[in-house]
């Protein structure tokens, strides 16, 4: 009888464990970017703070969103916490930048650039310059 309580003890602190472990080592699954703070640090140049488990897919349309009114517009996105609040920006600040995004609907130019060190998976003419 001892040896049967002792038994499932074990397998019970093993399930917990194997639980536990997979809570860990499992990513948070990925939400569309929301602006948890925005700071206008120029004239049509906003930065923005997302969650930290923000899908990089949905960057480019918040960053849309800041630009609706305006015919020359900067976003940039970073994590909620490193994002800058005013110019200059700090050399941390740069390199903690996940996401670019300019537009001039005068001359049609627009460009969206990823940190590709934090997303792989970007194609690489779509990569921050740092």
């Amino acid at each position: 009888m001892n040896k049967w309580i002792i038994v499932a003890g074990a397998a019970a602190l093993f399930v917990t464990g194997a639980i536990a472990l997979n809570a860990m080592l499992e990513p948070e699954p990925l939400v569309a970017a929301t602006a948890l703070a925005t700071h206008e640090v120029g004239p049509s140049f906003y930065t923005v703070a997302v969650q930290p488990n923000a899908d990089p897919a949905t960057f480019a349309d918040l960053a849309g969103m800041k630009c609706l009114d305006a015919d020359n517009c900067m976003v940039g996105i970073w994590k909620q916490g490193s994002e800058p609040t005013a110019m200059p920006f700090t050399e941390a600040q740069i390199k903690a930048q996940a996401f670019a995004y300019t537009i001039n609907r005068k001359t049609g130019f627009e460009r969206m650039a990823w940190d590709c060190s934090v997303y792989p998976n970007t194609p690489r003419d779509r990569c921050l310059t740092k």
